[in-house]
């Protein structure tokens, strides 16, 4: 049996210590401290500011798991339970969070410049003050602008919505709603249940399973472009497609920002 231990990124002092297997000791680094992190989570322990960088942790259940201000640069997190995870604060640069649960995690203030989040779900994720610049959202926001583009008259509404900070994530219908409720309701629907929503030759159907809405579930009532990154980012893909309209359409159109 070897020790393994998990150190504080500025001090340097121990954190959390486990014994490894054989089997687990003969493994790569990344995966041995991938495994003294699920102990640690398993216990409880205290992982503040702890030096993860480089973890394999992809699969693992960390639900829950107290990571806050955790130096998580280069982890694998791929396919990763984090669900109700505390990640305010972390360092998850590079990080590779592809279809991560990240439903009720609270990522406040942290940075993810660099991470991969394709198939990632973040339903009812905080992003208040997280950092996004070059992270990999390309299935979301490819998705969203195809999709809105079936209802090029309702983007304008749907921007407006997102700066007011009247966007609710978890509901179809009402003053403040998902996507799919924010532009049926600009269409004039005021009832709106999920249904397809016809315009001329197109249909725009609602899926809250698609990358679209799985961004704006993690947009709730009062998150802007300024104080929300999931709103920041809606804004700016709104604000493409309407250039791609206005484009297809000859005229000239000009960025709204918060």
């Amino acid at each position: 049996m070897s020790i393994f231990q998990i150190k504080d990124r500025f001090s340097g002092s121990v954190m959390f210590e486990c014994e490894l297997s054989a089997e687990i000791a003969g493994q790569s680094f990344g995966l041995q401290l991938g495994f003294a992190i699920k102990k640690a989570v398993e216990t409880k322990a205290y992982l503040r500011d702890a030096d993860l960088s480089s973890a394999d942790l992809s699969s693992a259940d960390l639900s829950d798991a107290y990571l806050r201000g955790a130096y998580l640069r280069g982890a694998n997190l791929s396919d990763a339970n984090l669900s109700d995870a505390n990640l305010g604060g972390a360092n998850l640069s590079g990080a590779d969070l592809g279809g991560a649960d990240l439903g009720g995690a609270y990522l406040g203030g942290a940075y993810l410049g660099g991470a991969y989040l394709g198939g990632a779900y973040l339903g009812g994720a905080y992003l208040g003050g997280a950092d996004l610049r070059d992270a990999y959202l390309q299935s979301f926001k490819q998705d969203l602008i195809a999709e809105v583009l079936r209802m090029p008259d309702e983007l304008e509404a749907l921007r407006d919505t997102i700066i007011a900070g009247k966007i609710d994530g978890s509901s179809y219908s009402g003053e403040c709603a998902c996507l799919a409720g924010t532009l049926a309701r600009a269409h004039g629907i005021d009832r709106y249940r999920g249904d397809s929503i016809d315009i001329g030759p197109l249909v725009f159907t609602a899926n809250a399973h698609s990358p679209r809405e799985i961004w704006f579930s993690a947009i709730n009532v009062g998150d802007t472009p300024e104080n929300n990154a999931a709103a920041k980012a809606a804004l700016e893909w709104v604000n493409e497609a309407i250039a791609i309209r206005d484009h297809i359409r000859g005229v000239k159109s000009v960025p709204v920002e918060a």
